[in-house]
Parts: C-alpha cells; sequence; structure tokens
C-alpha cells in the first residue's frame, strides 16, 4: 500500500508543471451504485459512491473514486449484511469536458474492503478482508448547465485480489450528479 501511495503522488507531482498550462477544471460526482457480486449465483448489492477528478493536461484527469454498497438480509432472528467498500485512484481519458454529452474511460487501481457480519439474538459475528482493487470501465456524463452534468452511466469491471485469491466477476453500474468547477 505505500507502494501504491508513493506511485500516486509521483504522478501527482510529475503532472503539475503541466497544469499550469491549462485551466484547472475540477469534477465531483457523487451518487447511486448498484454492485452484483459475482455472475451467476451472485448477490445484487445497493449503496453510494463518489468521485473526485483534477483535469491535468486535455483529455486526461486524475479521479480518485469511493464506493460502498451493501445487502441486509433479516429472516428468522438472523441478521446478515454483506458489505464492499471500494478506494481507488488513476488516469480517467475523456473527450471534451466541455461537449454537451463527455464519454469518458478509466483505470483506477487501489483498495478494497470486503465483510460480512451476521447475528443472532444474544450473538454477533463479523469478518472482513483488505483486497487490492482494480476498477477498469467508463461511462458517460449529460452536461445541463456549465456547472452541472448527469453521468447517465458509469460500468465497472472490478477485480480484487487477496491471499493469492482473485475475484474477476465483480460488475457495478453507477449513476448520479457531477458538479463541474
Amino acid at each position: 500500500m505505500k507502494n501504491l501511495f508513493a506511485l500516486a503522488l509521483f504522478l501527482i507531482m510529475v503532472a503539475l508543471p503541466s497544469m499550469a498550462q491549462t485551466s484547472t477544471n475540477l469534477h465531483a460526482f457523487g451518487g447511486y451504485q448498484y454492485f452484483r457480486d459475482g455472475f451467476s449465483g451472485g448477490e445484487n448489492l445497493n449503496g453510494i459512491e463518489g468521485a473526485f477528478a483534477v483535469d491535468v493536461v486535455k483529455h486526461l484527469n486524475i479521479t480518485a473514486d469511493i464506493g460502498t454498497a451493501s445487502k441486509k438480509i433479516n429472516s428468522g432472528g438472523v441478521s446478515e449484511t454483506d458489505r464492499i467498500t471500494t478506494y481507488t485512484f488513476g488516469p480517467s481519458f475523456f473527450v471534451n469536458s466541455h461537449a454537451r454529452v463527455n464519454p469518458f474511460a478509466h483505470v483506477l487501481i487501489g483498495g478494497a474492503t470486503l465483510s460480512a457480519s451476521a447475528s443472532v439474538p444474544g450473538a454477533s459475528a463479523s469478518v472482513s478482508q483488505n483486497a487490492l482493487a482494480i476498477k477498469m470501465g467508463g461511462g458517460a456524463d449529460l452536461r445541463i448547465t456549465r456547472p452541472i452534468s448527469v453521468r447517465l452511466l458509469q460500468l465497472d469491471w472490478n477485480i480484487f485480489h487477496a491471499n493469492n485469491a482473485t475475484a474477476k466477476d465483480e460488475v457495478s453500474l453507477a449513476t448520479g450528479v457531477v458538479v463541474n468547477f
């Protein structure tokens, strides 16, 4: 994780001189997230996702994305909760941030916390696992006014790796509002 942080810091420092050559645009996204944990026989989780992006050069920005989705089941006195939280960052490529429709693609790398808990009256148990997280995907934003856009859809393929095991069949969808500064 230290190496990942050092890499992010290096990328930001390298990009700073080029930011002086362009008008800095900041983008803040917040909205709903649907997460499919496994294709066949998997679980549907619902949650929120947020992201901040800074334009570095034309058609490229650095994005930090945080999302969490969970599923809670109450049945016969047993309460079970599954949760996936991701925190990733990396480059995003976009067509034109000033266009009416702005498609984008990104590859984000970071971490994830996968957790599950169960409780019955008088007893409870929980387990969590940290993992390397990779999000690859993209989407499109529709500009409503200069400062406000709607994220029509963001589709990401998520890969989690922990303890010599890799989960590759994780998909997330997000939609919400983007504020452009």
